[in-house]
């Protein structure tokens, strides 16, 4: 927790898997190291050592999180005097294109000072010496730093020019935040014990094929503007069994080639931009898959999607599916807990739910639609918990069955019509 500055609103998400990548936790034959970390994080909270800023899922899981000045204070002296972590296995990276100041772990530019460690060459495995900057906090945070051993990766800007990129080769979590487009080459897959990866770059950004011969990637995510390549499928192909997260990539496309090398995954995003053949037909294959994120403008490929049962999450965007088609979607998800529908996934001025369709659903959520009438009771969504609309200036009003649903814990509207809120006020 020493890493994060004081008063900061820190991500769960972002916790879980600095935990994980640190190597703090330790395995479980029935459940995962995310799962692990999760419990932990409950515990901490139940006893009031974080403090949750906001809640997810109706209050069972913290979205972010914050940690008292004291207790803080407690981990810097604790974390000084046991040396808890000896060299950094979690790297941040914001780079604008340039060479800059900034510590190479952190990325901070305060009060750094300049050491030589050994970088390991690949060609010969040999080591030879490389200057970086590191900050005093994490001087002070990792006190064996002289015995880290550096990789040095290339990557390519779009005005052909070559920038180098340096990390411990014993990394485990990667976060890189760049304001010019870069094309890594094959080398970022000899970081051999990386298990998360995540990147936010501008239009244009695009990772090696060798991105899928890393064993130990668990997450792999990004913010929308990397274009993934697909895999070289062979008969050695790699099975990436601990890949869990694969988020948020453009054009990506689900064969059944690939969807086997990615049997575990659990959690998945496709942006599509382009019109072509998408596989999502194949979808089915993904057995443990909890959490799905859609964007497609082809509303043509969607005819023969398929779920995976396993399905608890489903995010679908810009998709203009009639809304009449949401009987398909809504029979084929049985176990769907959580539905987003951001900027018109749904088209069209009625939607007439049909009974049985969500029988476990929990939160209902839609961002920018043209909805004009909502024929719902309380039959229709037994479990809603939480219902969230947001800039529906269309809707006439929230059907009052919703107000007799038991479960129903809250409704928030935001930027929608005056009559739509006049009817919540009525529920």
């Amino acid at each position: 927790m020493r890493i994060f500055p004081e008063d900061d609103e820190i991500k769960a998400s972002k916790l879980i898997k600095l935990w994980v990548g640190e190597g703090f936790l330790k395995p479980s034959i029935a459940k995962t190291l995310d799962e692990v970390a999760e419990e932990y994080l409950r515990n901490l909270i139940d006893r009031n050592l974080i403090l949750v800023r906001e809640w997810k899922d109706v209050g069972k899981r913290a979205k972010t999180c914050g940690i008292h000045d004291l207790l803080r204070d407690l981990c810097l002296r604790q974390s000084r005097k046991e040396c808890m972590i000896c060299v950094p296995k979690a790297q941040c990276i914001d780079f604008e294109g340039e060479v800059n100041d900034d510590c190479f772990i952190c990325s901070s530019c305060a009060k750094v000072q300049r050491m030589d460690l050994p970088q390991v060459q690949v060609a010969s495995q040999s080591t030879s010496l490389s200057s970086i900057l590191v900050c005093n906090d994490c001087r002070i945070m990792y006190p064996n730093l002289i015995r880290l051993r550096l990789l040095r990766v290339k990557a390519v800007s779009h005005m052909g020019v070559d920038i180098d990129f340096q990390y411990p080769t014993k990394l485990r979590y990667l976060y890189m935040n760049n304001v010019m487009p870069l094309n890594f080459e094959p080398t970022i897959s000899l970081l051999w014990n990386l298990q998360t990866l995540i990147l936010s770059f501008p239009i244009g950004a695009n990772l090696p094929s060798e991105i899928w011969d890393m064993p130990q990637l668990r997450h792999l995510i990004s913010d929308g503007h990397f274009d993934l390549p697909h895999p070289v499928v062979t008969e050695n192909s790699m099975i990436m069994e601990n890949l869990h997260t694969l988020a948020n990539f453009q054009n990506f496309r689900c064969t059944i080639d690939f969807l086997d090398r990615v049997p575990n995954l659990k959690k998945l995003g496709i942006i599509r931009y382009e019109k072509s053949s998408s596989g999502l037909e194949n979808l089915a294959r993904l057995q443990k898959l909890e959490s799905l994120y859609l964007f497609e403008k082809n509303v043509s490929l969607l005819a023969n999607i398929t779920f995976p049962t396993s399905l608890k999450k489903l995010s679908l965007s810009n998709c203009c599916i009639p809304w009449e088609e949401m009987t398909v979607f809504g029979s084929v998800l049985p176990n769907l807990e959580k539905l987003t529908l951001y900027r018109n996934a749904f088209k069209g001025a009625e939607w007439s739910p049909v009974e049985g369709q969500f029988p476990r659903l929990k939160v209902l959520i839609i961002v920018c639609n043209d909805l004009v009438r909502w024929r719902a009771e309380s039959i229709h969504f037994p479990n809603l918990e939480r219902l969230h609309l947001e800039s529906m200036e269309c809707l006439e009003e929230i059907p009052s069955g919703i107000g007799d649903i038991p479960t129903l814990l809250s409704i928030h509207l935001w930027k929608c019509s005056d009559s739509s809120v006049n009817s919540a006020k009525q529920i």
